[in-house]
């Protein structure tokens, strides 16, 4: 039970105001959720869209550790984040797609 309260605490703390916090989250997010998690997955689409780039970043990191490979809805959304304007976060997109494809 402690994982999962951790993991629900983790993925309600992605809505935080507070973009610290959200990057944070997403971290726990990518330790203690399984692969496939259709919550956090869901999650992530939404975070792809911050307004914070280092959130985008972050989860795009966290869909290379915690999506399905299966998943085309989400491979499709981090293919747009390859046109994000920040650097890290494309980079970030790149290396998870690889992941995600190989």
């Amino acid at each position: 039970a402690g994982a999962g309260a951790a993991l629900a605490e983790a993925v309600s703390a992605l809505n935080s105001h507070l973009p610290a916090t959200r990057q944070a989250a997403l971290q726990v997010v990518q330790q203690l959720a399984p692969r496939g998690d259709n919550e956090a997955c869901a999650q992530l689409h939404l975070r792809f869209k911050d307004t914070d780039w280092a959130v985008r970043r972050e989860a795009a990191v966290t869909a290379a550790r915690i999506a399905n490979a299966t998943d085309d809805k989400l491979k499709e959304s981090l293919a747009a984040l390859k046109e994000d304007p920040e650097h890290y976060v494309r980079q970030a997109a790149n290396s998870a797609l690889a992941a995600l494809c190989a």
